[in-house]
């Protein structure tokens, strides 16, 4: 990879690399400690002599986006616990923990800003990093919940990206800052697959992808919801269980 300038315009160059991206098949063991190394060298670089900005979407502008989705979606429809899920969404978007993820963090890295799985190739025996389009500089605790929370990282079992993350030596601040970018990763890509369309469940791909992020979505007990068939009595359960995690958490 090299940086370089062309009058006013500044650009990443890469060569074209072969592989399969990781998007959707659950990495583990080689492939995920691959990964690991190669967000290890990403976050030592120092581009020097290049003028490069910040990231295309940090976590202040992620906070803006989510705020916007669930804002413009109209929650008169919803009735019951749906209803209170979504008002609970509302106002953990409007939180101090939230708007902590305002401020500038103390430390910045330069990361890719799309870290999704799908950019990951595997050829085999390597793993290779793509898609610079978004690059900049941001934070490296927003940058792994970017990543961990995005739906192509729903393979991947939560005991493994939690072993996965204790090689990055977050300090107690990135900690928090971490713990607060998953959260509102989660309420954004939630509300992308719950709220989108005109119903709560469009289809049964978005039904099944919806009962993976609530899978996902981080309860005190730390045990998965079981929405199998997605039967409104458990979609009622599910979204009080929502409620109440938002409530107290």
């Amino acid at each position: 990879m090299e940086f370089f300038e062309h009058g006013p315009e500044k650009f990443v160059v890469m060569e074209y690399v072969q592989g399969e991206g990781l998007g959707h098949q659950a990495p583990t063991g080689k492939r995920l400690e691959l990964l690991r190394d190669r967000l290890h060298v990403l976050y030592a670089l120092k581009p020097d002599g290049a003028d490069i900005g910040p990231v295309h979407c940090n976590a202040a502008q992620m906070l803006g986006r989510a705020r916007a989705f669930y804002e413009g979606v109209n929650g008169g429809r919803f009735s019951g616990v749906l209803q209170e899920a979504y008002t609970e969404a509302i106002a953990r978007l409007a939180s101090k923990e939230a708007l902590h993820l305002s401020e500038e963090p103390a430390k910045r890295v330069f990361m890719r800003g799309d870290p999704n799985l799908a950019n990951c190739l595997w050829d085999g025996e390597r793993l290779y990093l793509i898609d610079f389009e978004y690059a900049g500089w941001s934070d490296k605790a927003y940058d792994l919940a970017d990543l961990t929370e995005h739906p192509q990282s729903l393979g991947t079992d939560r005991k493994s990206w939690d072993a996965f993350m204790e090689t990055f030596a977050l300090s107690e601040a990135e900690r928090r800052r971490y713990s607060a970018s998953c959260k509102l990763l989660s309420l954004f890509w939630l509300g992308k697959l719950w709220l989108s369309g005109s119903a709560p469940f469009g289809d049964a791909e978005s039904r099944a992808k919806f009962e993976m992020r609530y899978s996902r979505f981080r309860q005190p007990s730390r045990r998965s919801l079981s929405l199998v068939g997605l039967a409104p009595p458990k979609l009622r359960a599910a979204a009080a269980r929502l409620s109440a995690w938002l409530r107290t958490t």
